[in-house]
């Protein structure tokens, strides 16, 4: 590896917050009160790794680990404006399926990734199945059947 990328390693590494320290966080950054950015900044930090060890799970190519990083990064910004921390889960484990997401669009954007082909449609379907499943769920409180599902997505 290079040194960049190694000196970017080691000033995002042992930059995780407790649970409570990132609720704090989180809604100090959405209130967009006092201290809003500097909240935003340490939420994004301690995620970094993860962004960095999911675009390694997709490729070990240092220029294709950097894109993904970055659409990782991208991803992670864009989690932390439609995260609910009211709902009880870790801001993480709620962006880990964005970050994952944008990883993979981006790789089946790309012909050069030869690892992993998914199509953008096949994408966008996942993308309307899993919309469908949490509509129908919030409103009858089961989950919908795989007929349901796939009659939905056709």
């Amino acid at each position: 590896m290079d040194k960049t990328f190694n000196r970017y390693l080691n000033q995002i590494k042992n930059q995780i917050l407790p649970p409570e320290e990132e609720t704090r966080l989180i809604f100090i950054y959405q209130s967009r009160g006092e201290g809003w950015e500097e909240a935003q900044e340490k939420i994004i930090k301690s995620n970094l790794m993860f962004v960095v060890k999911t675009a390694f799970e997709f490729s070990s190519d240092i220029q294709k680990v950097d894109e993904l990083i970055s659409e990782g990064n991208l991803s992670l910004l864009e989690s932390l404006d439609k995260f609910d921390p009211n709902k009880g889960f870790k801001f993480l484990t709620y962006a880990s399926f964005d970050i994952r997401g944008r990883m993979i669009k981006h790789i089946s954007k790309n012909s050069y990734y030869s690892a992993l082909k998914i199509s953008a449609k096949n994408i966008d379907l996942a993308k309307q199945a899993k919309e469908f499943i949490e509509s129908f769920k919030n409103e009858h409180k089961i989950n919908p059947s795989v007929r349901l599902i796939a009659n939905h997505c056709q």
